[in-house]
C-alpha cells in the first residue's frame, strides 16, 4: 500500500480507486532471423489471442513480443510455458507461411 504525504484529496483518492488493474502475459521471441515487415512496431492480427510488438523495429535485433489480448488472458495463464508458446508459434506459421523460422529462446 502507498501512503501520501499529506494525504490526497478525496476526489484523487476515489479516482484511483476506480482505476482498473489487470494482468498482462507476453512471450517474448528471438529468432535467427527477422521474417516479419521490420518497420512497423506492431502487428494487429485481426481476430485471435494475441497483439505483437516488433521489439526488432525498436532496436531489439530479430525480437517479436507477443502480448495476450486481454480477453483471452484467463485461458492463457492455464497453460505452461512451453503450451503458450506452441500456441504463439502457431499464430506465427500462419502469419508468415514459409517464411516463419522457429525461435531461438524465448522468455
Amino acid at each position: 500500500s502507498v501512503a501520501f504525504t499529506p494525504p490526497l484529496p478525496e476526489y484523487k483518492q476515489q479516482a484511483i480507486k476506480v482505476l482498473g488493474m489487470g494482468t498482462e502475459n507476453r512471450v517474448a521471441m528471438l529468432f535467427p532471423k527477422t521474417f516479419w515487415p521490420e518497420k512497423p512496431h506492431f502487428l494487429r492480427p485481426v481476430a485471435g489471442k494475441y497483439t505483437f510488438a516488433n521489439l526488432h523495429a525498436l532496436g531489439k535485433s530479430n525480437v517479436l513480443c507477443a502480448w495476450v489480448r486481454p480477453a483471452f488472458v484467463p485461458e492463457v495463464e492455464e497453460w505452461t510455458d512451453e503450451e503458450t508458446l506452441a500456441d504463439v508459434v502457431g499464430v506465427l506459421k500462419r502469419m508468415f507461411g514459409d517464411a516463419f523460422v522457429e525461435p531461438l529462446d524465448y522468455k
